[in-house]
């Protein structure tokens, strides 16, 4: 049976050496994304953060879905119009321009796309929508969306709206972990919003127009990897998302 190839987009940090360039990039990512999409029927490729155009469009044409991955970043603010906050981290420019080129260039073509954390503000941001810099800044009473230092994740209860993602999990209530400090505010007209949490932060979307473009907030790729007894609904999120990229695969030969 074939496998659909599925490009995920790593995460660029610096390491320093004694001889020059003393700073250089490094691609680095989670093995939860590489082993969620292997235990989904999935081949996974991971992608550099490269600035030729021409080499993001080689990838587009050989793969047949993306993964965007969360990073530690925060996307520079001018790339939706704002003016930075205080509670902003720093921005990733490399990698957060590659991957909003991957996911216009893959928008275009229709392709398979899920955004994980920060890959679904990625998402949002390529699409024409903004974010909330920091949910503290800006939300009343929130709940903790980031874990205290001695944890990986907190947990919270999302609530899920009418929606693909209502039908793919057969719940309007799920468990999911967390680990963000920003979250989505405008949300383009192409997009629904799927789930929120109770203190009104956009927790899922989905395109409208797109044949699958889904972004949660949380981090199912660990949930599946090492949970999944425990979070059935991860599972189902990825076997979907290899789903749809199978069926891009079949359509495109």
């Amino acid at each position: 049976m074939q496998k659909p190839k599925i490009g995920i987009s790593c995460d660029l940090s610096k390491r320093t050496f004694p001889e020059n360039p003393k700073e250089r990039d490094r691609h680095v990512l989670m093995d939860a994304y590489i082993l969620s999409i292997i235990k989904s029927g999935g081949l996974p490729f991971l992608l550099p953060s490269v600035t030729e155009v021409n080499l993001t469009s080689h990838f587009i044409r050989n793969l047949d879905g993306i993964l965007v991955s969360g990073g530690a970043h925060d996307i520079d603010p001018s790339n939706y119009d704002a003016d930075r906050h205080a509670k902003c981290a720093p921005p990733n420019i490399k990698r957060e321009n590659f991957e909003i080129c991957l996911i216009k260039k893959a928008m275009e073509l229709d392709m398979p796309i899920l955004g994980i954390c920060g890959g679904m503000q990625a998402i949002n941001v390529a699409a024409g929508g903004t974010l909330y810099q920091d949910i503290q800044s800006f939300f009343d009473n929130p709940l903790q969306h980031q874990p205290d230092e001695e944890s990986t994740y907190s947990f919270h209860n999302i609530e899920i709206e009418s929606s693909k993602l209502e039908e793919l999990f057969s719940s309007s209530s799920e468990l999911v972990n967390s680990n963000h400090h920003q979250s989505l505010k405008e949300v383009p007209e192409s997009f629904h919003i799927n789930a929120f949490s109770v203190d009104g932060v956009i927790e899922g979307i989905e395109s409208k127009e797109n044949s699958y473009i889904l972004g949660v907030q949380w981090h199912p790729e660990s949930l599946f990897s090492y949970m999944e007894e425990d979070f059935p609904h991860s599972k189902k999120l990825f076997s979907s998302f290899i789903e749809s990229s199978l069926i891009y695969a079949e359509e495109k030969k």
